[in-house]
């Protein structure tokens, strides 16, 4: 007998930039340098989770001098339909809330690097698989009690 697997449902319940600091860069620099530090928790008890995505964008100029231009700290919501346990969040569900929420961050530095009326740091579209294992290692559990 064959049992199948059920696929957790999760929607985005919300987001908010928690913290954000600016740096106006010089106008001439050669790199733009990103960094992610992603972490979670997961609360069993109302089944969401709180994904924090700790974001820095750093210039370099032709002499290597780097600048931490934008640090943001971007806060999303995921709502599981059902009630479920740590141990069985779908594999999936980690790099797919990066993925669903990247692009908000991304037009958030956009924004409001643009308003600035400095030079816009546009991010580039990702791959951020790679930080699946990070914010997997990085999630805690809120368990349920009694």
């Amino acid at each position: 007998m064959n049992e199948q697997v059920k696929n957790a449902n999760f929607s985005l319940q919300g987001f908010k930039v928690t913290e954000f600091h600016f740096v106006e860069a010089p106008i001439e620099y050669d790199v733009l340098n990103v960094d992610f530090n992603p972490s979670g928790c997961f609360d069993e008890n109302t089944s969401i989770y709180s994904l924090d995505l700790i974001f820095t964008g750093s210039v370099s100029n032709k002499n290597g001098e780097k600048i931490d231009s934008v640090i943001a700290t971007f806060k999303a919501f995921f709502y599981f339909s059902e009630k479920i346990l740590a141990k069985d969040l779908p594999p999936f569900f980690y790099i797919n809330s990066i993925a669903i929420v990247y692009p908000y961050l991304r037009a958030f530095i956009t924004t409001v690097t643009l308003q600035t009326q400095s030079k816009v740091m546009i991010l580039p579209i990702m791959n951020l698989s790679a930080l699946e294992p990070i914010l997997r290692q990085k999630t805690t559990v809120i368990t349920k009690e009694g």
